[in-house]
């Protein structure tokens, strides 16, 4: 326990250090390749990487799916409450001086959340604030049409529930 002690300042710098720097870097690779897809994919037929992957730029006035086009404002101010909420718990975890993975997992889901934000925010018209489309350039055939923060968004989600099922699975087994 003493140990924990004399470390935690240093583990709280180290994962606050960590979810600034994920942050700003993943919303910073977010909207600058969204930028290159408006550039580069205007106007053009779907560009084929693989048989069932192209870029094909996409707005999407929704969430995931498209899900959720007729609420309006409404889905940007769900959006930010739940980010307002993952923030705070990522402060909280930071300031408890937690496993630095939950820290960076969370930071990666956070990133992708404030990306596709900030295209609600930004791409709103100044009659309909927070229905702004979020660019969407990355389609697979027999799935969908996403984006970078998507896939830290999700990504982060389904790895940070792995990490924590297979912590409990160890400290379960440990007992």
């Amino acid at each position: 326990m003493t140990h924990l002690l004399s470390t935690l300042p240093r583990r709280r710098f180290v994962g606050a250090l960590v979810a600034i720097l994920v942050v700003v870097i993943g919303v910073f690779a977010d909207q600058l390749v969204k930028e290159w897809a408006i550039e580069a994919l205007p106007d053009s037929p779907p560009i084929e990487i693989l048989p069932t992957f192209s870029l094909d730029l996409v707005f999407n006035p929704g969430v995931a799916f498209g899900m959720g086009a007729d609420l309006g404002p409404l889905v940007g101010v769900i959006l930010i409450g739940i980010l307002i909420s993952l923030t705070f718990w990522l402060a909280v975890l930071v300031w408890r001086g937690n496993h630095l993975v939950d820290t960076l997992l969370l930071s990666v889901v956070l990133a992708g959340g404030v990306g596709n934000v900030i295209d609600r925010v930004s791409r709103a018209p100044d009659s309909a604030p927070l229905t702004g489309e979020v660019v969407d350039y990355l389609a697979v055939s027999w799935f969908a049409i996403f984006n970078l923060a998507d896939i830290f968004a999700v990504g982060g989600v389904l790895a940070w529930i792995v990490v924590v099922m297979a912590r409990s699975r160890r400290l379960s087994v440990d007992e």
